[in-house]
């Protein structure tokens, strides 16, 4: 989760428009960040695994909160396309 943390945040810089994205996506180096996430993990280091647990914490929050937006935009898109689907109904 760490990983995808890091490669989302390189993902959200690098589609800010123009040039500004770019630069930003060149600084970024997830890469680098996932490489040490992986080598610090394994060897036991006590500051990387506390990283590791809570990017691991906020990319679980990150998700939870998305289902329950796409629930809810599912749910307001039903309802809009019975209420106009009634509507068109009504006219005829």
């Amino acid at each position: 989760m760490a990983i995808l943390y890091n490669m989302l945040v390189d993902m959200m810089l690098g589609i800010i428009p123009l040039w500004i994205g770019d630069l930003l996506d060149i600084f970024s180096r997830s890469y680098a960040k996932n490489y040490r996430l992986i080598v610090g993990f394994v060897e036991g280091d006590k500051e990387v695994i506390q990283e590791v647990n809570r990017k691991a914490v906020l990319t679980a929050a990150g998700i939870l909160v998305l289902c329950v937006i796409i629930y809810w935009v599912a749910r307001l898109a039903v309802y809009l396309t019975s209420e106009l689907w009634g509507w068109i109904s009504g006219l005829f």
